[in-house]
């Protein structure tokens, strides 16, 4: 058998893997999901975030950090032919940081998994 188990936290939430396993090793057995069977493997990955919500307050954030990156010289993909293309890159030595620290290479890869 191969399952795959999710658990949603906040964001700032700290994790004991071991504990987790185990409770949700518990709760498989509690519901007979597994009876005799034996973890052969496991592996973990947080995922900040999982999921987007896309809000009004994040479409501006958006629209602020394509114009924090097309000072620096990227553009979204989504750019009209006419305009600049996603090929363009910042020649600064000293890359753009965002609100929440982030460089205009990290920004734009965030933008894209925002507008995707």
């Amino acid at each position: 058998m191969s399952l795959y188990v999710e658990i949603g936290a906040p964001h700032d939430a700290a994790f004991d893997v071991d504990a987790l396993r185990e409770r949700v090793l518990a709760d498989l057995r509690r519901e007979a999901i597994v009876t005799d069977h034996q973890l052969v493997a496991h592996h973990h990955v947080v995922l900040d975030p999982a999921y987007v919500h896309i809000t009004q307050a994040s479409l501006a954030e958006t629209t602020r950090i394509k114009a924090v990156l097309a000072g620096h010289g990227v553009h979204s993909v989504a750019a009209t032919a006419a305009g600049p293309t996603a090929r363009s890159r910042t020649t600064s030595s000293r890359p753009a940081r965002s609100r929440s620290g982030c460089d205009a290479q990290q920004l734009a890869f965030k933008q894209r998994r925002l507008t995707s």
